[in-house]
């Protein structure tokens, strides 16, 4: 997740925090807003703000989508209840893929988003 603001995105993974029982220092919640996107398991978050900056840029493995652990559906929820906290409307997703990943494993992410009522995907390949 792209926050279009630091204040979104801090809020979206405050929220997504609590739902995960996260307590996060008033240290690390300082430094969510220089995340530039949320990527792995929220779990991992604590450790991960914990590791250097340079270290932070390693791809990571991607947000849980499966149950009993669907974090990427959670996120997305937060994502809405923060965007329409800060700023009246619902979230613009940014998904960042692999641009070798077909369609037909790309298409039930934006189903899923469009059944959490996000219509708003913006879609961002990246080449090796």
């Amino acid at each position: 997740m792209h926050a279009s603001t630091a204040k979104l995105q801090t809020k979206a993974i405050e929220l997504l925090s609590q739902q995960y029982g996260l307590q996060l220092s008033a240290e690390q919640l300082q430094q969510v807003p220089l995340l530039p996107y949320l990527g792995s398991d929220i779990r991992q978050l604590p450790d991960w703000l914990a590791t250097p900056s340079w270290e932070r840029k390693k791809p990571t493995e991607g947000i849980p989508y499966s149950a009993p652990n669907d974090q990427l559906t959670a996120l997305l929820r937060v994502a809405n209840q923060a965007a329409y906290a800060i700023h009246g409307h619902r979230a613009i997703i940014c998904l960042r893929l692999d641009e070798r990943l077909p369609a037909s494993v790309v298409m039930p992410f934006l189903h899923q988003f469009q059944r959490l009522g996000i219509n708003h995907t913006v879609l961002v390949a990246e080449s090796e």
